[in-house]
């Protein structure tokens, strides 16, 4: 049995949907294997961004992360990485640094902050209707999956 590394110990601990950014970019991911999985041309460069302290993590539980670096881990998942290993992804989990928990007003705000250009400001309505942080990020991952 494969001793999990502490980096992926603590992504498993992240509740999903996640919410990972930086300034011009948002992508929400549904699980681990989605949060870590690269297209290899652009896994360099994601690698340069977090040392620079540029990306940021929210969770489903309202814990926000400052993303210290991605570091490459061995590829996980399953049946459900095969499509990744044909397409030569590369595995690099975040490692997370600092975590806030904002209250629920405040999270919503970030949330709204973020994602605001992207999808309006109508999306910040939609999501101060949200009365846990689990049902903010549900709704941030609905819409993200109508804007595909």
């Amino acid at each position: 049995m494969r001793v999990p590394s502490p980096i992926m110990s603590a992504v498993s601990e992240l509740q999903f949907p996640v919410l990972l950014w930086r300034k011009g970019y948002s992508f929400v991911a549904s699980s681990p294997l989605e949060l870590c999985t690269h297209p290899r041309s652009l896994v360099v460069e994601t690698q340069k961004l977090a040392a620079a302290g540029e990306f940021t993590v929210a969770d489903s539980a309202g814990r926000i992360y400052k993303v210290k670096e991605y570091e490459q881990v061995p590829p996980f998942g399953g049946l459900m990485r095969l499509p990744h290993l044909v397409l030569r992804s590369v595995y690099a989990a975040p490692v997370l640094g600092e975590v806030t928990q904002p209250s629920l007003a405040e999270f919503i705000n970030t949330l709204s902050n973020v994602l605001g250009a992207r999808f309006g400001k109508s999306f910040k309505k939609t999501l101060l209707q949200a009365q846990s942080y689990g049902e903010a990020m549900a709704l941030v991952a609905k819409r993200e999956s109508k804007a595909g």
